[in-house]
């Protein structure tokens, strides 16, 4: 809970005194978001054949999810001040030039209270992402190598797009918390090839 002892100043974190008491301290501490286990996860598959051409593509998404950012989300510049800013944070910051924004103001020295547990740090996780694409086209029987009962070409690709209110970290990596050890994003793999079938 916060420390009676800091100054406060323009963009720092308020809390809010949930149990009436006149006291802000762990007692008025409550539940925030969802859990990072999404309680609805969908997908949407379809295909589509037409004159030799194949499309087929997979949609994937999660609702009701939420994350906690934590490490150089909270604490910008760490405890020695070496840590590098991220640009979320940067851009979702106070300043007197952005006096609405979501995160408390930033600070060089970890002694402000604004990196506590609250609502500034639970994230929405929802997201939309396009996983498969394939297009494909198919020659029956080609008259120019009779050895070969069909030959396809294709080109497909996995996590093209990604649609996600959160920009600084993949929606999809497993994790409770966003920290130091931000996982690597879902790589975008592109692929092109040939099925020969004799």
């Amino acid at each position: 809970m916060p420390d009676q002892n800091i100054e406060l100043k323009y963009g720092d974190a308020v809390y809010v005194d949930l149990n009436g008491d006149g006291i802000v301290d762990q007692n008025d501490q409550k539940p925030l978001g969802y859990t990072d286990n999404p309680e609805i996860t969908w997908s949407v598959n379809a295909s589509l054949n037409y004159k030799g051409f194949d499309f087929s593509m997979l949609w994937v998404g999660a609702n009701n999810t939420s994350r906690a950012l934590y490490g150089y989300f909270r604490d910008q510049f760490g405890s020695t001040n070496t840590s590098a800013l991220a640009q979320w944070v940067a851009d979702n910051s106070w300043t007197e030039d952005n006096p609405g924004a979501i995160l408390p103001r930033i600070s060089f020295t970890n002694r402000v209270h604004n990196n506590r547990d609250s609502q500034a740090w639970i994230i929405d996780s929802k997201y939309v992402r396009l996983k498969n694409v394939e297009l494909g086209y198919t020659i029956n029987k080609p008259k120019w190598l009779s050895l070969l009962n069909y030959v396809r070409v294709y080109a497909s690709g996995q996590n093209l797009l990604t649609f996600a209110d959160f920009k600084g970290n993949d929606p999809e990596a497993p994790g409770s918390g966003l920290d130091f050890g931000v996982r690597y994003p879902m790589t975008r793999v592109y692929n092109f090839g040939l099925q020969v079938n004799f």
